[in-house]
């Protein structure tokens, strides 16, 4: 399997900037000559760091889709395993999201990354942040003894995907979902597209974070992104 088979057959593009990649039996069989194919030293490094499986799994998944995106939507021409991703944002007020160590920055591409069980999901953009949150909707009783703070316009949103949506805010400012309790903002709009208003009431520059749901392996997930 080389790396254009395996590109057609594990990633899906859901919308025009957003894809993701299951993290299937062909993929863990083939996982070493993934490594090989995509990952330099540091990448395998960081993989080491990880205990359980299905961690390096969705590691190697994160690694794939964000090198992926960078050869596919720029201009670089070097070997996927020859890219070397960073966490330090130079390009925005982010030090929390990574990204790819480009030659210049005419070659930027901003994305983000999200996981839950066996998928992997990204979102890109060219010309500004991104943000995403994925979880699976078997995971709502991992929040019933989470007590997240909510606000009127807030009532008809279901606890997942309030979080999702949370979430997938903070991560378009680089910043940790550690930040819940504190939050200075709040969500008003229709059941999957939300304007984003401080608690004085006014709109955060016309932010608006969407939501979707969809089907991996009879698997019901939830998604919100900007």
């Amino acid at each position: 399997m080389n790396i254009e088979n395996f590109i057609a057959k594990h990633i899906v593009y859901i919308r025009e900037n957003i894809l993701y990649l299951e993290i299937n039996t062909l993929f863990i069989d083939n996982f070493d000559y993934l490594v090989t194919l995509f990952c330099n030293i540091q990448d395998i490094t960081r993989l080491n760091k990880y205990i359980l499986p299905k961690d390096k799994y969705r590691h190697l998944g994160s690694i794939i889709l964000q090198k992926y995106i960078t050869k596919k939507y720029t201009n670089i021409s070097i070997e996927f395993k020859d890219l070397v991703i960073q966490r330090n944002n130079l390009f925005s007020q982010s030090e929390c999201k990574p990204y790819i160590l480009y030659p210049t920055d005419d070659d930027i591409v901003k994305y983000n990354i999200s996981h839950d069980e066996d998928i992997v999901i990204a979102i890109f953009n060219a010309k500004s942040d991104v943000g995403i949150d994925i979880m699976s909707k078997n995971r709502i009783y991992q929040l019933n003894d989470i007590n997240i703070s909510h606000f009127k316009t807030e009532d008809k949103i279901n606890k997942l995907q309030l979080w999702t949506l949370i979430e997938a805010y903070y991560k378009y400012n680089g910043m940790s979902i550690s930040n819940i309790d504190n939050r200075n903002f709040y969500f008003d709009g229709s059941s999957n597209k939300f304007n984003v208003y401080n608690i004085d009431g006014n709109k955060k520059n016309n932010i608006i974070i969407e939501s979707f749901e969809f089907v991996v392996n009879n698997i019901n997930y939830i998604v919100s992104f900007i």
